[in-house]
């Protein structure tokens, strides 16, 4: 490392409020645990992740970005507590790098400025943990001899500093995004609205492009402590891109390396994803223990690229079912046009003014004939496009207990109260996904 450089680093981590540090003391420490003990190192966009779409931002820029952005979220809470309307309040783009308000406001000084530092050690922090459990996995393992944890990035993009430049960059993390960019489930609720959930998915995200090499040891440590708290007999499932995609090789061969590297050790794991990057579903289509679903709601490049490969016929595949048709119609005695929503498949199940009526496991409860209606619905509109058989259909409790392997079931996932199961299994060849 050159003086000039290392001087920076020193500066650096002054700066943001580490251990006191000097060229005087640079001799107590190397190179790696200098690193280390800021967590960041510079970011190689041109050999290690290259292929990344990142764009450079300039500190002015980002102070900027988050002072409009504050104003926009105080404005949506509205006065006294009081919440505006949804048609009153400010949209954010569906690009736009995620903030909560709790994280912008934890960053104002004494002098009611946006301290830039401040921001620079947050985003360097190291994440507590990379990997955690929710409903849906947890659902996946009743009555299963199985563990599922999951891991994701900033879902679109996400916001990254790299300290040997001294910039600023906001990076694509979906770059297989097609269509889904617009109604993204990992943009909203809980992963938009939680202050830590935004800052440790950004945490990790600065941490594997500024040290993946520490991330990877990371991952590799706390998976096996998981391990260690199971059952002997159980299996642990790692799900990946619960939020994010494989945006880059490598960060595709993280995971890949972490899953070989538990195996050789004689842990019983599986993994799985979802992913929008055709290239990655044919390199893992025949491993049956990292087990990849390919969303069709992907960016046009990445469909063309995966309907022209050999084995996209039978390879896992995972389509969102849409809840609503909207459409312009002509006003009946006026000129121009209107929007029209239609409900597609929500007369399948009994509701009670907008909502579902759930039963005791948290699932929609079914009208009288739903639950074939249902399935007659996806075959008749969905059944030639997929190749899908009426007879293939299944809901994910109506899957036989054992994995049969060879793609032999397409499943019907419910909006709410249901497993991921399906997606963990090499015997489903279509997941449809209802959407929320």
């Amino acid at each position: 490392m050159v003086k000039d450089t290392k001087q920076r680093l020193f500066e650096m981590m002054n700066r943001v409020g580490k251990m006191p540090i000097n060229e005087s003391n640079v001799g107590y420490l190397s190179k790696e645990e200098f690193l280390n003990e800021l967590a960041l190192n510079e970011i190689d966009f041109d050999q290690e992740f290259s292929g990344t779409s990142a764009n450079c931002l300039n500190p002015a820029a980002i102070v900027k970005w988050l002072n409009e952005e504050l104003e926009r979220l105080r404005f949506n809470r509205g006065d006294a507590g009081k919440k505006r309307k949804e048609g009153d309040k400010i949209k954010s783009k569906p690009t736009d790098i995620i903030m909560t308000q709790k994280n912008i406001e934890g960053l104002i000084d004494s002098t009611g400025d946006i301290n830039i530092d401040m921001f620079i050690k947050n985003l360097g922090k190291e994440p507590t943990t990379v990997f955690d459990a929710n409903k849906k996995m947890e659902k996946s393992d009743i009555g299963r001899p199985q563990v599922t944890v999951n891991t994701g990035l900033p879902a679109l993009v996400g916001i990254v500093y790299d300290i040997d430049n001294e910039k600023f960059y906001s990076v694509t993390t979906c770059p297989g995004a097609g269509t889904c960019i617009l109604g993204c489930y990992a943009r909203e609720a809980f992963y938009r609205m939680s202050d830590s959930k935004v800052m440790k998915l950004t945490r990790r995200l600065n941490l594997l492009l500024n040290n993946p090499q520490r991330y990877e040891e990371k991952i590799y440590d706390e998976l096996t402590g998981k391990i260690g708290k199971i059952p002997k007999d159980y299996q642990l499932v790692i799900r990946w891109n619960d939020a994010g995609d494989f945006f880059s090789d490598r960060y595709f061969q993280v995971a890949r390396n972490i899953t070989k590297k538990l195996l050789d050790a004689d842990y019983d794991v599986k993994s799985y994803a979802y992913t929008k990057r055709a290239e990655y579903v044919m390199q893992l289509d025949a491993d049956d223990r990292f087990v990849v679903n390919f969303s069709t709601d992907a960016a046009k490049i990445e469909r063309e690229k995966f309907a022209a490969w050999s084995g996209s016929a039978s390879a896992k595949q995972s389509h969102r079912v849409p809840a609503y048709k909207k459409e312009k119609v002509p006003y009946k005695y006026k000129k121009g046009t209107k929007t029209i929503t239609t409900a597609l498949w929500k007369k399948f199940f009994i509701t009670k003014g907008p909502h579902f009526v759930k039963d005791a496991n948290g699932k929609p409860t079914f009208a009288e004939g739903g639950k074939e209606g249902l399935k007659d619905y996806i075959v008749q509109n969905f059944g030639e496009e997929y190749n899908v058989d009426r007879n293939s259909l299944r809901y994910t409790w109506e899957l036989p207990f054992k994995d049969e392997g060879g793609r032999k079931y397409n499943v019907i996932v419910l909006t709410a109260g249901d497993s991921d199961i399906a997606a963990q299994r090499e015997d489903v060849r279509m997941s449809f996904l209802l959407e929320h």
